[in-house]
Parts: C-alpha cells; structure tokens; sequence
C-alpha cells in the first residue's frame, strides 16, 4: 500500500469543507453538527486511498486529522519543511522543540550533562540509549508528554523503574471532555522551569502538566494544594537549535573577517546560516558570487548547510527584504571602526528599520572575538529588559558562556525604583538559570555610559547586549541615546535588542 502524507502547515488555515446544511430550509447547522461528517469523511478519505494504492498529499492544520490519516506528517514553519517522521515516531521523539510543542502538549525540561548523565535539579537521568553524546555542563532539553507523568501520593519505590522528579502540589485541574489536564508546581528543582506550560518572565518554580482520562465517578480529584509524587518511565533528549543568522559581508577584509566571525557564532551556537552581500550594479554579481564561494568552501566542514545570497540594489532596503522574505532570527553587520565623535553610519539606513519594522536584534561587529564566553547585558537607568536578557541568556546557553546583568543606578532614583530594579535583576538570573545559563550581576552608579564601557573593558567581554533606541527620537536627540553611544564608543562586538515586550 502506498503512503498517504501530511503536510502540517502551523500558520492558521480555516479552509475546510464549507458546504452548508440546512433542515427544513432554516438555519444552517451549527459547526459542532458538521464533525461527525468530518470525521466520516476521514475514514472515507483513508478507504479511498488504500483501495487506489496511490500516495496521497494532504495539507491540513488538524492535528487529530493528521494523525487519523497518515503514515506520515511533515511539519512546515513558515514555508519551509523542518521536520518528516512517522506519526508516532514524530509525536514521541521529535527532534526539535517546535515540533514537540506544536503536535501535542509536552513538558520540556532542562538539564546540564555530566558524566554522560543528566543533571535535572537533584535528580540525575542516564542518557537514553542511542543518543549522541553530549559536552560537559551543556544544557539539554528532555522531553515527555503529559499523559506519559506518574502521579500517586506515595513516594515510588526504588524498584519501581520509576524516575521520580519530585513532590508536586496541584495549582489547576482542568475539565476537557474525555480528559482532564492537571497542572502541578514542583518545589526543589529551581534549575530546571518548565519550558512547557511556559512560565512567567522570573518564575522560579516548576510547573509540570499530567493528562488523565475523565471518569464520571473519579477515585482521585486532583484538587487544588494536594500533593501527589510525580514520575517518569520515558523520557526524550531534544535537539539543540541554534539561531537562523544572517551574515551581511561586504567586499573588503573587514568584512571578510565579519563573516568569519559570523560562521564561528552559527557553528559555536548550532544554527543555521546564510551569508549575503549587495552590490550596486550587475557587473558586481560575479565577483560578489566568487567571493562567498570561497568563504563558504572555508566553512563547509563546520556548516555544511551555510548558503550564499547576492542581491542587488541599496544596502539597506536588500538586507531589510532578505530578512523579511528568510525569517531570520539574528542578524551581523560589520561597521567601520569610529571615534566617539562619530556617528556609526549603520544605525541609520540599514540597523533601525530591522529593529522598528522587522523586530529582529542585530549584532554589530567592528573587531571580531575568537569567542563568546562572557556575555554583558545591560541595564542602565532603568529596569532590566526581558528581551535582552532572553536573547543574549540564548547565546550564552548556546555557546556555553557566562552571562553578566548589569544595572546602572540613577542618581535621582527613588526607593520605589531601586526595589524594582533588584526584583528585575532577580528575575533575570532566574530566566537566565532556567536556560541553563551561568549567570551573574552587578550594580553600578552613574555616569550610564562611562560605567558599561568601563565595565566591558575590565571584564574583557566578547559580547555587549543592549536595548534599542527609543523609537524615532527628536533629531537634536537622536545620537545621544544610550545603545548609539555604546556602540560608537566600544571596539566589541554590540548585539542591539529591539523593545519587544
């Protein structure tokens, strides 16, 4: 027999059948009447396709219908195919955490590898059997669905084959039909929230979501505060995704070394990576072609998926479209070495539509790092920004290195302001913690600028995170704000965060 294939697009689609019933020429009947149709309709379409023998493609957001229906299910991210597999294969060892969430519900942990081991909290797992090994101290992502939990009152027993995560109390049961979802928060295991039901920005406890079925006279309630000890048979390590970066080079050797250093962050950080340069005429194509060839061949053995992109047009509006129409996530510019006088001329055409229209960071490069093991992310006169901290706590969780929150004091701050900001410099280390991240942080006293340069200095940072620039400014204003002065006043690498939250 021939296999019949789903394709799952995860952008919203309300296209279905669309043919109306009426009874007695009156009202339409309500869509709860039209799914014992679809589901007939399924089962017709399956009978149709085992009797011609013939693969057959369906495209469809359904989940259940995707499952009822093939042999296999390819998952589509914004146009492009990330992940094929069979159903059950897919649904309980999917390779990325998109597709974990997207399929079904999950809990997705995180764990640090030590002695081929899984540090989770105070528990430690084992590596399942064919799983590639991991570097020491790196984070890892397990995986297990909720109905796949454990709960009973008593703790298990060593000999039970039960891998026992811990006490839950019960914060929410939820009543679906066929199934009920309980939500329980677990105490002890600070190092390892749960990514999925996703906590808050800061939250430093762990929530864990089990799935039972519905009785009509349940033996147990699962009602709010009650504890019960929560287990695990399987569980599975998912893949580590890196960033989709997109390298500008530009044809000279400071560019040249901007792609270098590029390709080093993709392949540090396990993304992906294209690297484009734009030239202003079509005589230009060829040598710009011949150019990333070369890099590319250089890289080949680190990133055997790096692609090349040369366009042709103005600098900025290119590198804009190829950001919109590639979905990158992070995107290296090189720009010319400058005083403190100077205004770094990229903030203008080409960095400030990428932070206000397409809300992607942007990571500025004038004297490229051999790495990324200290990462500083600032706050200054003010509070912590959840963006900054998420995107550069990634980098460092990628990368394996060590990240510093820092705040500046203002001199007019208020009692009120300062206890805010200790709340948020608490909260960041616990997002920072629960992305695996090293993490620490620091409190300093105006000057703003003074103080982070200084500080980037001391402390040999490979790597600056900053908020963006207020949104337009006035003109008179427009190069004093604080991320232009940190970028125009510092040789390192500047990742400039767009305000997001």
């Amino acid at each position: 027999m021939k296999n019949c294939w789903t394709w799952w697009d995860w952008l919203d689609w309300d296209g279905g059948f669309q043919t109306s019933f009426r009874a007695d020429n009156s009202n339409e009947l309500p869509w709860p009447a039209l799914w014992p149709i679809n589901r007939q309709l399924r089962k017709t379409l399956k009978d149709i396709q085992r009797r011609l023998m013939v693969t057959t493609i369906l495209v469809t957001h359904d989940q259940e219908e995707a499952f009822e229906l093939a042999d296999q299910i390819g998952v589509i991210e914004r146009g492009s195919l990330i992940e094929v597999g069979k159903t059950e294969e897919l649904y309980h060892r999917p390779r990325t955490e998109f597709v974990a969430d997207f399929i079904g519900g999950s809990n997705v942990l995180t764990g640090r590898v030590r002695d081929n081991q899984v540090k989770v909290g105070s528990t430690v797992l084992p590596l399942p059997r064919g799983i590639a090994s991991h570097d020491e101290e790196r984070p890892v992502r397990l995986l297990f669905r909720p109905e796949t939990v454990l709960l009973q009152s008593e703790p298990f027993s060593a000999d039970s084959g039960v891998i026992a995560l811990g006490q839950g109390q019960v914060i929410e049961r939820v009543f679906a039909g066929s199934q009920q979802r309980i939500r329980l928060e677990v105490e002890g295991l600070q190092e390892i929230p749960s990514r999925v039901p996703q906590s808050d920005y800061g939250w430093r406890t762990t929530q864990i979501e089990a799935v039972r079925p519905s009785e009509a006279e349940p033996l147990v309630q699962f009602t709010p505060e009650q504890k019960f000890w929560i287990g695990l048979r399987h569980y599975h390590i998912l893949e580590t995704v890196g960033l989709k970066m997109l390298i500008c080079s530009e044809d000279s050797s400071a560019g040249e070394a901007v792609a270098n250093f590029g390709c080093y962050l993709a392949q540090a950080a396990g993304g992906s990576a294209t690297m484009v340069s734009v030239v202003d005429s079509s005589q230009a194509l060829v040598n710009a072609r011949e150019r990333l060839e070369r890099l590319r061949e250089q890289w080949l053995g680190q990133l055997p998926h790096l692609e090349i992109r040369v366009r042709q047009g103005a600098a900025g509006g290119e590198i804009l479209l190829e950001v919109q129409e590639g979905h990158y996530e992070l995107v290296i510019l090189g720009r010319q070495k400058s005083s403190k006088e100077a205004r770094p001329a990229a903030f203008g055409s080409t960095v400030r539509p990428l932070l206000e229209q397409v809300g992607v960071p942007v990571l500025m490069v004038q004297e490229p790092r051999s790495s990324l093991g200290r990462v500083l992310i600032c706050s200054a006169v003010g509070e912590p920004g959840k963006a900054d901290v998420r995107i550069g706590g990634r980098l460092a969780s990628l990368t394996g290195g060590l990240a510093t929150v820092l705040h500046v004091r203002s001199s007019q701050e208020t009692s009120e302001q300062r206890r805010r900001a200790e709340q948020h410099l608490r909260q960041a280390l616990s997002t920072l913690e629960s992305m695996g991240v090293k993490s620490q942080s620091k409190i300093g006293e105006e000057p703003a600028i003074d103080h982070i340069l200084s500080e980037a200095e001391e402390g040999d940072y490979d790597l600056i995170v900053i908020g963006a620039p207020a949104p337009r400014p006035p003109r008179r204003l427009r190069w004093h704000d604080l991320a232009n002065q940190i970028v125009s006043g510092t040789h390192r690498p500047v990742l400039v965060v767009p305000l997001v939250d």
